[in-house]
């Protein structure tokens, strides 16, 4: 008996529109099965919005949340910290004043979506030897 020929298993793509391209996110060719292909770890955003850490602006994509936008601030180091990036480890936590608030609030940066205008003042270790690099002189980085 022949094994089956390439006809027996169709090839299906799913497709997205990003613009005026196409965006293959699934092949189903045969037995064999990709994944879905991304592109870049950030939610879709249309502009950028400033932020302030430890006194130095930053901008970073709108509509992510405060860990992503880290990331994109430090794309080098900040995928590979302790980050477990669903609240358990904790490694993320930051205290910002968002724009319209009197107090201070302690926050999970992974879980909380980016504000304009927010002020981070206080972070983990963790995240401050993550953003190193990208911090002020005076911010201070234990090691």
């Amino acid at each position: 008996m022949c094994p089956p020929s390439r006809a027996f298993y169709p090839v299906v793509v799913i497709t997205q529109a990003v613009g005026a391209k196409q965006e293959v996110l699934w092949r189903l060719a045969g037995p064999r099965r990709t994944g879905i292909v991304m592109s870049e770890p950030f939610r879709p955003y249309e502009k950028l919005v400033d932020i302030i850490i430890f006194g130095k602006k930053f901008q970073v994509p709108e509509r992510n949340s405060l860990l992503r936008c880290f990331q994109f601030i430090s794309p080098e180091t900040v995928p590979y910290g302790r980050f477990c990036w669903n609240q358990d480890c904790q490694y993320c936590r930051v205290s910002c004043q968002l724009p319209d608030e009197d107090e201070p609030h302690e926050m999970l940066s992974c879980k909380f979506i980016v504000m304009p205008g927010m002020e981070i003042t206080e972070m983990s270790q963790e995240l401050k030897w993550c953003l190193r690099a990208k911090l002020p002189a005076d911010a201070p980085v234990s090691t």
